[in-house]
């Protein structure tokens, strides 16, 4: 049985016109067009879905939400790990690869400074869990980097690259990585639906809400969790909005974790 804590950063971001929000519980939640509403909807399925208590969901707003925060503030979480205990990273926000590694945007990223004043994923995530107990969990991306170019860093700043991730798989197999697009495309937010896409969808497979999410009607795994977004988001932007719009998987293929059971 696993145990889960929960922490919440919702902030508005200052420089570049955009809106992000955080859950950590090791769940953690960026929320970018729509913080309070993405991180309250995430909050819900952590609390009627994994059973996550409300005391165990702190939540940081605004300029608490600071680069220094992140890459100094979660080094207890880390700690504080076991091998009984179950990580989920969410992030929704712009995200990009500097040509060396992944990166994050925070509260007080710049615009005309972009990596060095982004969060790398590695020392804030990665490298803190390879480092710790934990061998189980679930690693949730919502970000592209096509609307957060600069001209000065255009050469330097690039979708996420999927190689921290399968470098991290290999030492964890048991973590599984969904990304809500593929490298040049772009993820997008939706009136209608009043979240990201990709987050609408990830919202109804783990609250229990899409039967096609479940494998032999009580499971939702890795992999009916990967299809089912695969599928349904795809579609959606396509028939809706006529978007290009394919989530991606990075799984163990050996075997099929359990998420949840419904």
């Amino acid at each position: 049985m696993f145990k889960f804590w929960s922490i919440i950063f919702s902030f508005a971001h200052r420089s570049v016109s955009f809106y992000q929000g955080v859950i950590v519980t090791p769940f953690i939640l960026y929320s970018f067009i729509r913080p309070l509403q993405d991180a309250l909807l995430f909050r819900k399925v952590l609390i009627e879905r994994f059973k996550v208590e409300e005391n165990d969901i702190h939540m940081f707003i605004n300029e608490d939400a600071l680069k220094s925060d992140l890459e100094n503030g979660l080094g207890y979480l880390f700690h504080s790990l076991s091998e009984k205990d179950r990580l989920v990273f969410y992030y929704v926000g712009h995200g990009f690869h500097n040509g060396t590694t992944n990166y994050l945007s925070t509260y007080d990223t710049h615009i005309n400074n972009i990596s060095d004043t982004a969060v790398s994923l590695r020392k804030i995530l990665l490298d803190p869990l390879l480092n710790s107990k934990c061998k189980s969990g679930l690693v949730f991306i919502d970000a592209c980097a096509q609307s957060f170019k600069n001209e000065t860093e255009r050469a330097l700043i690039t979708d996420l690259n999927n190689e921290d991730f399968l470098l991290f798989k290999s030492e964890h197999p048991h973590f599984a990585t969904f990304l809500s697009c593929q490298p040049g495309q772009s993820s997008y937010s939706c009136h209608e639906l009043e979240h990201g896409i990709w987050t609408y969808y990830l919202d109804k497979a783990l609250s229990g809400e899409e039967t096609e999410a479940l494998k032999s009607d009580k499971y939702i795994t890795d992999r009916t969790l990967s299809d089912y977004l695969a599928k349904n988001v795809s579609v959606y932007a396509k028939n809706k909005h006529d978007f290009e719009q394919n989530p991606k998987a990075i799984l163990d293929s050996n075997c099929e974790n359990v998420i949840v059971e419904i």
